[in-house]
């Protein structure tokens, strides 16, 4: 069949290809002729009833738009030819940029659209990629174990003077330079923690002298380098100065590590817990050394593989990662355009990422197909017979499906080059970040693993 229409390409900058299309008279005419008879049918204009409007008046106010939509619909109706013919992966949609409708019925159509870049893949042996290996040390059992208490901890309300750990309750007023309270400002009721005397700074050791001592109904006044609410006033020497009337002195309780506590946690001995705890942290560094491989490999490759994703991609992650920020920090006031010019980089590398995971797929035959996805729901299904029915349908919508498909691949390439690539073994602690005392002291979650999300 000869080809309805003939076109030209020209390479725009960078991933950029503008397509000139002509298409003939044959094609277009009686296209636009049924598109003008349809629209007559029932197209309202005034003077004339519906249906009765003249051909050649609906073709002379009408014509423009008809032939307008001809041209995005031959566009889309042609383009996956021309990617097949002429080798394009075009990315993301044609933008019409311009047409022009001839006498004689001849159309003209000009579009712009993005291509992948061409991506070459390194030779997977020669990367030299860190792989570590999370070990857990007695220390970071012990660290792992206090955790435990501290959350067993119990607050209760003393009588006695605030120590340090103690968390003070009461309402602090702002007070002036010459030691009068702030006119304007109302007493605020606030929640002090006193620091630990371990590993203190300047500005935390007075604190603690300051408020060390303190009774409930009793005013303590003190001054500090740091605020302790927001808009406060400095004053001689860049110092804040305050006066508190203490409602409440909170301790927290800690429970002993014993026998006792094991078996308030259903074990039968601190042994067996601690046997426990140090499994379950086994289990997890073995998760976390292997997914910071993982990670460290797709680092290595966006490195190696230098090209320039599409626009059009780049745009489509940064606001896909801008709408994950709102969502998670609603609270945050960023400025539309400050947001986008710090997630940006990120976008970038989202879009390189999809464009080089695809190419690995393809080229090594790593794509997963609708049989791998039925195969492995049933075998999810067989393992989890009391559960087969509800494992069938919660993978029932072409959602869930792909949402299989992506994980199904994942783990695919990165065993994949997880294989190929040069492992340099590199031994890291757990715990890599630990202040017990403060955590204790302050009843925040202060220890923290880098290894964990």
């Amino acid at each position: 069949m000869a080809q309805a229409y003939q076109v030209q390409i020209k390479q725009l900058e960078g991933n950029r290809r503008q397509l000139e299309f002509t298409f003939p008279p044959e094609l277009v005419r009686p296209r636009v002729d049924e598109g003008l008879a349809e629209l007559r049918k029932t197209v309202k204009l005034p003077g004339f009833r519906p249906g009765r409007v003249p051909m050649d008046v609906v073709r002379r106010v009408f014509q423009k738009e008809v032939v307008h939509d001809l041209a995005v619909e031959l566009v889309s109706e042609y383009m996956p030819e021309i990617e097949k013919e002429h080798h394009l992966d075009i990315v993301g949609r044609a933008h019409l940029t311009g047409h022009s409708y001839e006498p004689e019925g001849t159309l003209h159509v000009r579009v712009e659209v993005e291509v992948a870049p061409e991506i070459r893949l390194p030779e997977f042996g020669r990367l030299k990629v860190e792989r570590p290996i999370i070990q857990v040390t007695d220390e970071d059992l012990e660290i792992e174990l206090r955790r435990l208490q501290l959350r067993a901890a119990i607050e209760i309300e003393v009588e006695g003077g605030a120590r340090e750990g103690d968390v003070i309750v009461g309402q602090l007023k702002e007070l002036d330079p010459t030691g009068l309270p702030l006119v304007g400002r109302s007493p605020q009721r606030v929640a002090i923690a006193l620091p630990t005397s371990q590993s203190l700074k300047d500005e935390d050791r007075d604190l603690l002298e300051r408020l060390r001592g303190a009774k409930v109904g009793e005013a303590r006044t003190f001054s500090t380098r740091r605020p302790i609410v927001q808009g406060s006033v400095s004053g001689e020497g860049n110092r804040y100065t305050y006066t508190l009337d203490v409602e409440k002195v909170i301790r927290r309780e800690i429970p002993a590590l014993d026998d006792e506590f094991a078996k308030d946690h259903d074990f039968s001995s601190l042994a067996e817990l601690k046997d426990y705890v140090r499994k379950e942290m086994e289990s997890r560094a073995a998760r976390f050394s292997e997914q910071a491989f993982f990670e460290n490999i797709r680092e290595e490759l966006l490195k190696q593989v230098d090209f320039v994703p599409p626009e059009s991609m780049v745009r489509a992650a940064l606001e896909s990662l801008m709408r994950q920020f709102r969502e998670e920090q609603p609270e945050a006031r960023v400025p539309e355009a400050d947001l986008a010019r710090e997630l940006r980089p990120d976008a970038v590398k989202t879009a390189k990422w999809i464009l080089l995971r695809e190419k690995i797929l393809r080229e090594h035959g790593l794509a997963v197909s609708d049989e791998d996805v039925d195969a492995y729901i049933e075998e999810l299904a067989r393992s989890n017979p009391e559960s087969a029915e509800r494992i069938r349908q919660e993978y029932g919508s072409e959602e869930r499906r792909s949402d299989l498909r992506f994980e199904l691949e994942t783990e695919r390439l990165y065993r994949f080059l997880a294989e190929r690539v040069k492992a340099q073994e590199v031994r890291e602690r757990y715990y890599v970040d630990r202040r017990v005392a403060t955590a204790e002291a302050a009843g925040q979650r202060l220890i923290r693993s880098p290894h964990e999300g």
